[in-house]
């Protein structure tokens, strides 16, 4: 499929606000669950319901994508995963208690889980051979950039303790989407034997009968495991899990060090996710010029050996060596970088780890393994930063900060060994298929070529 440049400009942008706004929320419900929590007049924890609840589900509804495409069109589950998505944005912002929030939170992971592997594959297959290389920078800037943009938006909520207008950011965001969809996507054929209702409820009670409806009628099962038991498809998506559990664990260590032990106020903070976010456009650029060239196994190997110079130079400064904050920040921006590199590339590898015409089955199971060994990576690292402290080590508590901070970033350090090992790994497999190739001509064509010079 051939497309101009204003067709790619519209379809990534449809693709960030059909997937952007849930990983935002995702992100963004960390810092502010404590606000959430002292509002809603429940115990102070970190197995916070309403995220989990969010990440599950959206799990859970990534293999329902592909089966409502077929059913009923792009175009369609588009309106209807965005109407639902606001509405969810909506009683999510106007919640008094946890019931209602957990709700919301539901139909927000349901929304964003089926246009997940709706969207991504359109968007990648969208772009021509000798270009589809950019739409590996579209979906670095738009979904690891979604995710920093929650932790910007959500500790600024945390700093001036107000968290509701979070959701109705986001449920802007999708409903922006909504409008663009009538625009610029194509009228489709939609094989529903009714209209769609016009109440939102029903809308919405509808969209989870014909989910349902959809299941019931595919005789495969939704996730076959034979699609990653190759190793690049493994591989691959063990580096982006990886990735994502060094990256939690560095950002709590260096968010505590920066606060309890070097006493940066809490709006100084704000200036990581800053650096984070030059470092999401730094690792778009790098992957999207060199993943060709060096292949998935050695540009995330690459990666890490760039996370690995930053936590071990933090390490340092968790012992008590003098850093300063700008030094501090350029690392935040360095190990962004690598993380975005490293996820970059091991999708990208699990992607095109096998044969492309069943890529959109392989990404399925690849993206809801991710996500669910994303959230219990979450629990986990949320039980391990509450309970896991140094204590009778010294009398002096900057001290026995320093002794935690130090051990957690030595986790980091462990599990950046691991993705070291995953993505030398990947490279002994091969680069697999290219991103951006010419295409081959076939006879007919290059006799006409011939024929005209």
């Amino acid at each position: 499929m051939t497309m101009t440049s204003r067709n790619h400009l519209k379809l990534s942008l449809l693709s960030m606000l059909a997937i952007g706004p849930g990983l935002l929320l995702n992100s963004a419900l960390g810092p502010i669950q404590h606000l959430i929590q002292k509002e809603f007049g429940i115990e102070n924890t970190m197995t916070f319901s309403p995220t989990i609840m969010g990440m599950v589900t959206l799990a859970l509804f990534i293999p329902c994508g592909p089966i409502l495409k077929h059913r009923i069109g792009i175009r369609t589950s588009y309106l209807i995963s965005m109407v639902v998505f606001v509405f969810g944005s909506l009683l999510a912002a106007l919640s008094m208690d946890m019931y209602w929030m957990t709700i919301s939170r539901f139909l927000q992971g349901m929304a964003t889980g089926v246009m997940l592997m709706i969207m991504i594959p359109t968007l990648v297959l969208s772009f021509p051979i000798d270009k589809r290389n950019l739409a590996l920078a579209v979906l670095l800037l738009g979904f690891f950039g979604s995710t920093v943009l929650g932790m910007f938006l959500g500790n600024v909520a945390m700093i001036y303790s107000h968290w509701r207008w979070i959701f109705y950011v986001a449920g802007t965001l999708a409903c922006i989407g909504a409008i663009l969809c009538r625009f610029f996507l194509k009228i489709e054929t939609s094989h529903l034997k009714n209209e769609q209702p016009s109440q939102p409820s029903s809308l919405i009670l509808n969209f989870c009968l014909l989910i349902v409806d959809s299941i019931k009628e595919v005789k495969r099962p939704l996730l076959e495991l034979k699609w990653i038991k190759h190793p690049k498809p493994l591989l691959g998506m063990s580096m982006a899990v990886t990735s994502n559990i060094i990256l939690m664990l560095s950002l709590f260590a260096i968010q505590g060090m920066l606060k309890e032990i070097h006493h940066v106020l809490p709006e100084q903070t704000l200036f990581i996710y800053v650096c984070m976010f030059v470092g999401v456009v730094i690792s778009s650029i790098l992957c999207t010029i060199l993943y060709d060239i060096l292949g998935p196994g050695l540009l995330g190997f690459l990666g890490s050996i760039t996370i690995l110079t930053v936590i071990v130079q933090w390490m340092f400064i968790a012992q008590g060596m003098p850093s300063s904050f700008i030094l501090i920040l350029m690392n935040i921006t360095l190990l962004t970088s690598g993380v975005g590199i490293t996820i970059g590339s091991g999708l990208m590898g699990a992607a095109l780890g096998g044969p492309l015409p069943d890529l959109v089955k392989r990404m399925t199971v690849v993206q809801f393994f991710r996500f669910m060994l994303n959230t219990l990576s979450t629990i986990v690292i949320g039980w391990y930063t509450t309970q896991f402290s140094v204590t009778g080590l010294s009398k002096d508590p900057s001290m026995e900060s320093s002794l935690t901070y130090h051990n957690i970033l030595i986790a980091a350090l462990i599990v950046n060994i691991i993705l070291s090992c995953l993505s030398f790994g990947l490279h002994l497999t091969g680069k697999g298929h290219k991103l951006a190739h010419k295409p081959h001509l076939n006879h007919e064509t290059a006799n006409k070529n011939a024929a005209r010079s």
